[in-house]
């Protein structure tokens, strides 16, 4: 569908398979709106958890500023809190137990503690997500255009293509 495709920031993928994918009139699932980290609902609680952890923002301050700035993904959040009340009935606080949960300092403090092992399966895990949606994107999609779909219905897209551009 489309050639000499090539991976680069300033480079809006979405779009360019969106508008290739008119033109060849094949159907793609629609765009969803994934929350940018520095969306503006988002920056007033994430600055004051980055300074306070969890003593500055509440869960529910939190949830309500990713709905605000995600009203598309009402589920996903619904989700998030259903899971951090099922949590919080076995007497588990997820949000208290989060590596956010001292803030900036906590965040450094786990990745200072992390293990080589756990660090280099999280860069794994990440780099092989990314790469994963490269092979899929680059070298299948123009010999299994159906895989497109299937790629840009997933939210790992939206993070890869979207707004992982945005920044």
């Amino acid at each position: 569908m489309l050639k000499n495709l090539r991976h680069c920031p300033e480079r809006d993928f979405d779009g360019t398979l969106r508008a290739g994918a008119a033109e060849a009139e094949f159907d793609l699932p629609p765009s969803r709106k994934v929350a940018n980290m520095f969306h503006k609902t988002l920056m007033d609680p994430g600055a004051r958890m980055m300074v306070g952890g969890v003593t500055d923002v509440t869960f529910e301050e939190l949830m309500e500023a990713w709905e605000a700035a995600s009203p598309d993904n009402a589920d996903l959040v619904d989700r998030i809190r259903t899971a951090h009340c099922d949590a919080s009935l076995t007497g588990v606080d997820l949000f208290a137990h989060s590596p956010m949960a001292d803030g900036l300092r906590g965040l450094i403090r786990t990745v200072q503690e992390a293990d080589d092992q756990r660090l280099c399966s999280a860069v794994r895990a990440c780099t092989k997500g990314s790469g994963i949606l490269g092979i899929l994107l680059i070298q299948r999609a123009p010999y299994e255009p159906q895989i497109l779909r299937t790629l840009m219905a997933d939210e790992m897209w939206e993070q890869w293509v979207r707004v992982g551009r945005a920044h």
